[in-house]
């Protein structure tokens, strides 16, 4: 039996197996690709577990930022030792009062301040963000070709 074997085994299926070393190390090529004021956000709704947000956090050099659209991926971010300044907050119809985590909300913290440089645990929206001098989102699906343009 291999090691996968012998995890599906103990755990059933499907068993989800993660190579956190590959994860900082993907995150550190891509990051060593790019400009070094750049800042790599990875998008929690890809993958929220702890671990992986932790071992992206914890790349060296302190580029690795959080993009997140609900309060479920700010308690992810947060519990995998992101800062909410490191959390850049997406999606439609967000209001101050929903960028504050239900943990948060029940402790009696206020709703977020506009200040991206605010040194409370609260996301920046998206439309405070620091100011880029150029802004580029990207999306990247190996072997997956582009669609055809209409």
């Amino acid at each position: 039996m291999t090691r996968l074997d012998d995890l599906a085994a103990r755990f059933g299926t499907p068993v989800y197996v993660y190579d956190l070393d590959e994860v900082a190390a993907a995150a550190r090529d891509l990051l060593g690709a790019l400009p070094a004021e750049t800042e790599l956000f990875y998008a929690l709704k890809a993958n929220p577990h702890p671990d992986v947000v932790a071992a992206l956090r914890a790349v060296p050099g302190g580029r690795c930022r959080a993009e997140i659209s609900s309060t479920g991926e700010l308690d992810a971010a947060l519990a995998g030792g992101f800062a909410g300044a490191d959390c850049l907050y997406t999606g439609p119809g967000k209001t101050r009062a929903s960028c504050v985590p239900p943990s948060a909300a029940a402790s009696g913290s206020s709703p977020p301040t506009r200040s991206p440089t605010s040194s409370t645990s609260a996301p920046r929206p998206a439309s405070t963000a620091r100011p880029p001098t150029s802004c580029c989102a990207s999306t990247a699906r190996p072997g997956v070709p582009p669609p055809a343009s209409a």
